[in-house]
C-alpha cells in the first residue's frame, strides 16, 4: 500500500491448491530517523527489524536477537523482478528463502 501517516503497510499470503499455508501483516515505520520493519506472521506478536543498510535498491533489515529470520532483504535488481529474502544463522551456517514479489489488485478496489 502507498505510504500514509508515516507508515507503509502490506501483507503477504502463501497458498497452494486453494489452501492458505501462511499469512503475514507487515509495516515499515520510523523510529526516530531509522526505518523499522515490523512483522506479524500469522497475526502473532510483532517482531521488529531495524534497517541495517540501503544500497543500490537493496534494503536489509536486521534483528540478530531473533531466532529466524534474522534478516529480511528487499531488492529490486536493475532488469530483474523484485524479490524478498529471509535469512538467518543456524547450526553454523546461513539458511534462507527467496520470495518473488508480485503486486496484485485488490478485488473491489
Amino acid at each position: 500500500m502507498p505510504e500514509s501517516g508515516g507508515m507503509l503497510m502490506g501483507m503477504s499470503r502463501m497458498s497452494l491448491e486453494g489452501r492458505t499455508l501462511s499469512f503475514e501483516f507487515l509495516r515499515i515505520v520510523l523510529d526516530g530517523a531509522t526505518p523499522v520493519y515490523v512483522a506479524q506472521p500469522g497475526g502473532r506478536v510483532e517482531t521488529h527489524f531495524r534497517l541495517a543498510s540501503l544500497i543500490d535498491g537493496r534494503a536489509v533489515f536486521e534483528n540478530l536477537e531473533h531466532d529466524f529470520p534474522q534478516r529480511i532483504i528487499y531488492a529490486s535488481p536493475g532488469a530483474g523482478a523484485p524479490f524478498a529474502r529471509i535469512e538467518g544463522e543456524g547450526g553454523g551456517e546461513t539458511r534462507g528463502l527467496d520470495l518473488p514479489l508480485n503486486r496484485v489488485a485488490c478485488p473491489g478496489g
